[in-house]
């Protein structure tokens, strides 16, 4: 019984391992299509890949990529509201803090 007790809880932590190397190249990858998407000026695919990430994890990293990219798709106040619901993220990175002083600037 304690053995095929430590095989599961093994299997889960293999598991958990996994799902989290899964996650975090998922993460990798995305940002990295973000970045290069919007280096060659395709705001859409930059933006659309900017909303999957943003859903996966919300960190200070998606928030400001997906803020990132409705600035430079000229899209303000959604740029703005996104920073602004994440003000707890966005007060800790200081390219956010300076984003969001663009976009209230522009609007």
């Amino acid at each position: 019984h304690t053995s095929v007790h430590q095989k599961l809880k093994s299997n889960n932590l293999q598991h958990s391992v996994k799902t989290m190397s899964v996650g975090s190249s998922l993460s990798s990858t995305y940002s990295t299509l973000i970045q290069q998407y919007l280096h060659v000026l395709c705001d859409d695919n930059a933006t659309f890949y900017a909303e999957r990430l943003y859903g996966h994890e919300k960190t200070i990293h998606s928030t400001y990529l997906l803020a990132t990219c409705y600035y430079q798709s000229n899209q303000m106040k959604r740029c703005r509201s996104v920073l602004i619901h994440n003000m707890s993220l966005t007060s800790q990175c200081k390219n956010s803090c300076y984003l969001l002083s663009k976009c209230c600037y522009n609007l």
